[in-house]
């Protein structure tokens, strides 16, 4: 049990850290608007902290095997994974703007260029590898997110 409050802890601090690091380097870096401002380098600052995390729950990753041949679930994500990454980084920055004008609560999404969706999906690939974190953690307990009421015997 106590690997399980480890494994709530780490996935706490490392999500309350990269978001405390976000908005500490906004003004550092002039951003008004984060995303939009300096769209490559939170692209990266994400990328390290999905590394991190990565490499910190990589026993937990590498001891699931969902299938019985973990090699052609490996390759399966990997081509999965340079395909999503090739239309991040090829496609999306090409797709035409859309203009908003601000409002005195400006929502980024709102102002969000092509680039934007570069360092907002790294990091939510980054929130990913989190819950599946979690998840694993929880499955090596047999703990279920959901659970089924008990089956009533028939009469």
């Amino acid at each position: 049990m106590w690997r399980l409050i480890i494994t709530i802890a780490i996935i706490t601090t490392a999500w309350n850290l990269s978001s405390i690091g976000y908005f500490q380097l906004l003004p550092v870096l002039d951003a008004g608007v984060g995303y939009n401002d300096a769209p490559i380098f939170y692209a990266v600052y994400y990328a390290a902290w999905t590394l991190l995390v990565a490499a910190i729950f990589r026993k937990s990753f590498l001891s699931w095997t969902p299938m019985d041949r973990p090699g052609l679930y490996l390759a399966l994500v990997t081509a999965m994974a340079l395909a999503f990454a090739t239309y991040t980084i090829l496609v999306i920055p090409e797709l035409p703007s859309t203009t908003w004008t601000r409002s005195e609560t400006p929502v980024e999404f709102f102002y969000a260029t092509a680039w934007y969706f570069i360092p907002k999906s790294v990091e939510i690939l980054f929130q990913q590898i989190l819950v599946a974190a979690l998840i694993l953690s929880l499955h090596n307990y047999q703990m279920s997110l959901v659970t089924c009421p008990p089956r009533l015997p028939h009469s």
